[in-house]
C-alpha cells in the first residue's frame, strides 16, 4: 500500500508553480489535464496493457452463469481499490505494477466491499431522484424540439393528448428523411440520454468520489469513515469536478463510439478517468481542510 501522504517531490514543485496552487485552493481543470498527461507520459502503454487485462478479468467473472451478477459486484470494491493504487503510484512515480490492480484483494477486503456497498446504495437512491427531475426537464426540451419541427405532431399531444404524436421524430430513421434532420435528432437524443441519465448519477455520486483513493493510501480506515472523509474533501469542490467529468464523458464518446466492443474502449478510457482522479486527490490532500471555499458559503456545491 502507499504511505500516508507520501507525494512525489516533482509532482508538489509542479502543484507550487501551477494555477493549481493559490491562496484560494482552487484548481485549474487545464493543469489537471496536464498533470495526467505528464504522470502517463512513457507509461500509455503499460497503463492500457494492464486495465485491458484488468477488464477481461472483471468481464469473465461477470460472465458466469447464474452467478456473474453477483460475483462481479463482489470484485468491484477491491478491483476500484487496486485501480486507485495503481494510479496513485504512477502518480507518484513509485514503480506502479500490474500486481497493484489485485492489491484490493490483499488489504482489507471486506472493508472494501463495504465501502462499494455503501456508495452504491447511496447513489442510486439519490441518483434516481435527480434523474426524475432532469428526465422532466428533458422531457420538456423535447416538446420544445417537437413544437419546433414537428408542430402538428406537438398540437395532436397538447390537445387530444394523443401519445403516439411523440414517436414522429422517430420517423426521421428513414431513407426518405433529410440527412441533418436525421443527424441533428441523432445529437438531441445523444445530449438527452447523456442528461437524463448518465449526468444525475455522476452528480449523486461527486461527495464520494475520493473514497477509495482514501482507501488506497490507508487500508486501515473504515468504510464508513473513508466515505465521510470524501464528503468533507469535495466540499467547495463538486461544480468543478462535475465539469471534469463532463469533459471527460465528452472525450470518451468517441472512444467508446470508434471500438467495437465496450471492454476495448475501457483500456485507453479508464487510465485517464483514474488518472484525473488522482490527480485531483493529491492535491486536495495537500491542501488543509475545511477549504476556504467551502466556508464562504454553508452548503457550497
Amino acid at each position: 500500500m502507499l504511505k500516508n501522504g507520501k507525494v512525489n517531490q516533482l509532482f508538489i514543485l509542479i502543484i507550487n508553480f501551477s494555477p493549481l496552487k493559490n491562496n484560494k485552493a482552487s484548481f485549474s481543470l487545464n493543469s489537471l489535464f496536464k498533470q495526467t498527461f505528464f504522470s502517463l507520459k512513457e507509461k500509455w502503454f503499460q497503463a492500457i496493457c494492464i486495465f485491458l487485462v484488468a477488464g477481461i478479468f472483471q468481464f469473465l467473472i461477470q460472465s458466469i452463469p447464474a452467478v456473474g451478477g453477483i460475483l462481479g459486484f463482489i470484485i468491484s470494491g477491491p478491483l476500484t481499490v487496486g485501480y486507485c493504487i495503481y494510479s496513485l503510484n504512477i502518480m507518484n512515480d513509485n514503480f506502479p505494477k500490474v500486481e497493484n490492480i489485485f492489491d484490493g484483494f490483499k488489504f482489507n477486503f471486506g472493508n472494501n466491499l463495504l465501502a462499494y456497498l455503501i456508495i452504491t446504495l447511496i447513489v442510486i437512491f439519490v441518483g434516481f431522484l435527480i434523474l426524475f427531475v432532469f428526465f422532466s426537464i428533458n422531457f420538456l426540451l423535447f416538446l420544445l424540439y417537437l413544437d419546433l419541427f414537428f408542430s402538428q405532431s406537438f398540437e395532436a399531444f397538447t390537445t387530444n393528448y394523443d401519445w403516439n404524436a411523440l414517436l414522429s421524430p422517430f420517423k426521421l430513421f428513414s431513407f426518405e428523411s433529410n440527412f441533418f434532420d436525421l443527424i441533428f435528432f441523432i445529437l438531441f437524443l445523444i445530449a438527452s440520454f447523456c442528461f437524463s441519465i448518465i449526468i444525475p448519477f455522476i452528480i449523486a455520486s461527486l461527495p464520494y468520489s475520493m473514497t477509495f483513493f482514501i482507501m488506497a493510501e490507508d487500508s486501515s480506515i473504515d468504510a464508513w469513515d473513508a466515505v465521510q472523509k470524501s464528503w468533507k474533501m469535495m466540499k467547495g469542490y463538486k461544480l468543478k469536478y462535475l465539469s471534469l467529468n463532463i469533459v471527460l464523458l465528452l472525450l470518451l464518446v468517441p472512444i467508446v463510439i470508434f471500438t467495437a466492443f465496450l471492454i476495448i474502449s475501457k483500456a485507453p478510457s479508464t487510465p485517464i478517468a483514474l488518472l484525473h482522479n488522482g490527480c485531483l486527490f493529491i492535491f486536495l490532500t495537500t491542501h488543509p481542510f475545511p477549504h476556504p471555499a467551502s466556508t464562504k458559503e454553508k452548503g457550497a456545491f
